[in-house]
């Protein structure tokens, strides 16, 4: 399948949620209490699972085994971005101190201060940026794979990106991103707080679903293969 088709078959098993009324109110009440909005997340993890064996989105069940897969998902990806997300905090950290204190008597180490760290936000951008196309295709395998390690498997994660194709899975990351980011801005468009968090978590619903399904599809077709025989 093409990026297209994966994106077109991927929408219509979302828009099935809508058949399941009653399993889609769940998973929506789900999705807007912290922490147990993990359950959500592992109900995605079951849809990238179970694979072709899915024409349309299936029922939650299994909470406990779904919260776990969720938490898995949510610690792995954490851990790729851990180191990232140091240097940046540590490079912002530069870089409102040293603008905040650039009259004062040392100035200019303070605003060499404030470039390195500007140059170290840069760097954590671009590196969380090339820890987040490992990750993701890590997280996939190790759901497909039901094998925690093999999200840190970075020379079989390569392998299987080199399998699906740099620009197919580049595009899908850069569309999910995008996609992701717009459910936020609509979101936060929304002047009332509580109704912001209804919307966003409904979106978050059928987002996670449409990601799961589109994750899938974007697994190298013989490795999936694979797996499901083991």
């Amino acid at each position: 399948m093409d990026l297209n088709e994966i994106l077109s078959e991927s929408w219509n098993f979302m828009m099935k949620l809508t058949e399941d009324v009653g399993n889609m109110i769940i998973l929506f009440v789900l999705n807007l209490i912290p922490i147990v909005n993990l359950i959500v997340w592992g109900y995605g993890a079951r849809i990238v699972r179970r694979g072709d064996s899915l024409s349309k989105p299936p029922k939650i069940e299994n909470y406990v085994a779904a919260f776990i897969d969720g938490l898995k998902i949510v610690i792995v990806g954490l851990l790729y971005l851990l180191i990232p997300l140091i240097i940046f905090m540590g490079s912002f950290a530069l870089v409102s101190g040293g603008w905040r204190a650039l009259f004062s008597p040392m100035a200019f180490i303070n605003l060499m201060l404030s470039g390195i760290g500007i140059v170290g936000v840069a760097f954590s951008v671009i590196l969380g940026f090339l820890f987040l196309i490992i990750g993701a295709m890590g997280i996939i395998y190790m759901v497909k794979s039901n094998d925690l390690s093999r999200a840190f498997a970075v020379s079989e994660i390569l392998d299987l990106i080199e399998e699906t194709g740099w620009s197919k899975y580049l595009g899908w990351l850069i569309i999910m991103f995008i996609l992701g980011v717009v459910i936020v801005i609509i979101g936060n468009v929304i002047p009332v707080s509580g109704a912001r968090w209804i919307i966003l978590s409904l979106f978050g619903v059928f987002y996670i679903t449409l990601l799961a399904r589109s994750a899938h599809h974007i697994y190298p077709r013989k490795k999936h293969v694979e797996e499901v025989e083991k």
